[in-house]
């Protein structure tokens, strides 16, 4: 990510004089798959989209270098910058500074209280939030940033006889320190330097800009106002439908978002901050990891146990089934043994496609048919016809039990050869069950025959065939039936077949099933012509009529671009982010039924229609909502882009585009790009007349 502050350019002229001369020079590089830009007011942000096999601080490199190299040509001022090394994804925790109820702080006025909250978090928060390991960044939105304002008086400006630059110049080295080199003396070396910050505002009115007639100096407070103000607010942020200062911390590529989490909420609970001020945890990684760990290893227990206890009652022997049930931990261990050697992480796709049951389908194959071999001998026999027999028994499956199992192998060998999204997927579920069945193999041809030996006693007992025999008088008359009428036995098979494929065809389907985060994100898009102010005031509504709902534990937003510019909205568009309550038990009741999170997102929308008409609104989920923006830098499952040299025919385009894409059977909702928007939004142009600026000497 290369981004680029802008100042006052419109964004016609950001796209011809900074993000076109950045991405042209960007697209020659080493491994570049993909380049795309944005040009809005105030920025200038391109994303470079590398190889999955290049290194991601090799690439920085390079891209550094060609920033260095177009430099020349932007307009003055204006400095490219390489974004955090994070991603979308690396979203891990998110805070809300607060003044505490009752403290002086919290009496004071909106704008008092929200340019304090914003010191805090720029100067006390962030730089200690960063310090954490893992972190890469730290995002600050809403509150105001703090800056000292000079407001001229022109009239004074002209009577004192000074013109601005005389007063730039007074202000330009305000507040350097310069070094000035050291002295010698007695003996002592001693270094000079020069004490230039400023503590206050009253040194800076007092600074002096020119000497009048009579030698008097004319100081800044004589010909304008010092005051302390803050920045045009290019975004905002609220909690539970009050304005507030929100933090996002961004996790750096490749740490682990667990660890970064709850590093981060012991950092918080050890930073030492003032005494009005309180910190809100609104949104933790932690929480979704756990939940997916807890999961993970719910799921294995409840099938290794399963699956030890069918052993158990199919082998009835207790030792034989307690030496098969030792397939499964032993082909774990070598399947995280293989995961640590490749670098796959522990997660919800690498282990939840683990099949105990097909982990000890040769082991149990195996100690059966010892088992079995042993019970037809019918009496108790020596070390050596022991060995023997085990000998003869594993032989005899040896060969079944090796193709059965690389059978299955060979299933998931097509997996290893996907790309992209699916390879990242689904290869670390792969290469796990590969090598968990890889073990299973090596453990029944070599460990279950052996282990036999030393465990299993030479005279066997046999097992309970009451079970069976019920089982057996059940399914004999049925196998018979079968063999003795195989047209009306495979007819309706078949008809069920081709029926259900009729049905399969017709069916919808999905690439992977949605992930519930347990959170949801809904978009609010208005009117590009919208002000902060009023887009503001309409999302603080927005926020209370969703706080109404009982579901609901917190809500909280953010609109506009935040300093590292790694999510660049405009001040037209929220993510308003709404942390459910995780206990479903408290969640309110419909017809007796507990109210589904589809079911309640949709009450929510539309709750926010009747009570503030006038915006688009989109239901996420916080790390779907980023996954979308990576793929194709749009928060839409599916994107319509058009291209061509024309702009204002592209955008016509685009909007009969939009009157199609509302028509196709399936679409909840078309909304047009905010920035492809910009058509509408209100533009005040100031032409330059030269004639005059030449006349009143004036340097445009």
């Amino acid at each position: 990510m290369v981004n680029a502050t802008t100042g006052a350019l419109a964004p016609e002229e950001i796209e011809r004089t900074v993000t076109f001369p950045i991405e042209t020079e960007l697209a020659g590089l080493p491994g570049v798959e993909d380049i795309r830009s944005l040009s809005k007011y105030g920025l200038s942000q391109v994303i470079v989209v590398f190889d999955d096999n290049t290194d991601i601080y090799f690439a920085r490199q390079l891209v550094f270098e060609r920033l260095q190299a177009v430099k020349e040509r932007l307009p003055n001022g204006i400095s490219p910058e390489l974004g955090p090394v994070s991603t979308g994804l690396g979203e891990v925790f998110m805070y809300a500074l607060l003044p505490k109820e009752g403290s002086e702080l919290s009496k004071k006025n909106e704008k008092e209280r929200l340019l304090y909250l914003r010191i805090v978090q720029d100067f006390i928060v962030k730089p200690a939030l960063k310090s954490v390991s893992g972190v890469a960044e730290v995002e600050s939105n809403g509150g105001y940033k703090k800056e000292i304002h000079i407001n001229v008086n022109p009239r004074k400006m002209e009577q004192f006889g000074i013109t601005c630059n005389e007063l730039i110049a007074a202000l330009e080295g305000l507040g350097e320190n310069i070094g000035g080199g050291y002295i010698q003396q007695n003996g002592q070396q001693i270094i000079v330097r020069t004490l230039g910050r400023i503590n206050s505002l009253f040194e800076i009115k007092n600074i002096p800009v020119k000497l009048n007639v009579f030698g008097v100096p004319i100081r800044i407070k004589d010909v304008a106002q010092v005051i302390e103000g803050h920045a045009q607010r290019l975004g905002a942020a609220t909690y539970d439908g009050k304005e507030a200062v929100l933090g996002t911390v961004l996790m750096r590529i490749g740490a682990n978002s667990r660890k970064v989490a709850m590093e981060i909420e012991k950092a918080v609970q050890d930073l030492r901050i003032p005494d009005d001020v309180e910190i809100k945890t609104l949104y933790t990684r932690s929480f979704l990891v756990n939940a997916t760990i807890g999961t993970v290893t719910k799921n294995l227990m409840e099938g290794g146990v399963l699956v030890i206890a069918v052993l158990f009652l199919v082998l009835g022997n207790i030792r034989a089934a307690f030496l098969t049930a030792l397939a499964i931990p032993l082909s774990m261990l070598f399947a995280f043994s293989g995961m640590v050697a490749f670098g796959i992480s522990a997660s919800l796709m690498s282990l939840g496609a683990l099949d105990f049951g097909l982990i000890v389908d040769g082991s149990v194959v195996m100690i059966e048919n010892i088992i079995r071999r042993n019970e037809e001998k019918g009496r108790e026999f020596s070390k050596n016809e022991k060995i023997s027999l085990i000998r003869d028994a594993a032989l005899e499956v040896a060969r079944p039990v090796f193709y059965g199992i690389v059978i299955i192998m060979i299933v998931y060998i097509p997996i290893l050869s996907l790309s992209g999204i699916e390879g990242k997927m689904f290869k670390p579920m792969a290469t796990t069950v590969l090598f968990a069945l890889g073990a299973s193999l090596l453990i029944a041809l070599f460990l279950m025959p052996l282990s036999t030996a030393f465990v299993l006693k030479s005279s066997f007992h046999k097992k309970d065939k009451n079970l069976f025999q019920r089982f057996e008088k059940l399914y004999k008359p049925v196998l018979q039936f079968s063999l003795e009428h195989r047209f009306v036995t495979i007819a309706p098979t078949l008809l069920l077949a081709f029926g259900a494929i009729a049905i399969y065809i017709h069916l919808g389907s999905d690439f992977i099933p949605k992930l519930d985060e347990g959170d949801s994100v809904i978009g609010l898009v208005r009117d590009t012509r919208i002000g902060i102010d009023k887009s503001l005031e309409m999302q603080m509504r927005s926020d209370n009529v969703i706080s109404k709902f009982k579901e609901v534990r917190h809500v909280f937003s953010r609109m506009g671009t935040p300093e590292s510019a790694t999510d660049p909205m405009g001040v037209n568009f929220s993510d308003t982010f709404v942390i459910l309550e995780k206990d479903h038990n408290k969640w309110e009741r419909i017809n007796g039924k507990i109210r589904t999170k589809d079911e309640l997102l949709a009450d929510i929308a539309k709750a926010i229609e009747k009570e503030i008409p006038g915006q688009e609104i989109s239901m996420t989920q916080p790390i779907e909502m980023r996954f979308n923006e990576i793929l194709e830098g749009s928060r839409a499952d599916i994107t319509m882009r058009i291209f061509g040299p024309d702009l204002f025919v592209l955008y016509e385009l685009v909007e009969r585009g939009l009157l199609l894409l509302e028509k196709i059977q399936g679409v909840e909702s078309v909304e047009l790009d905010p920035l492809t928007a910009l058509r509408k939004s209100p533009v005040l142009d100031v032409k330059l007349n030269y004639e005059a600026i030449n006349r009143y000497g004036v340097k445009p």
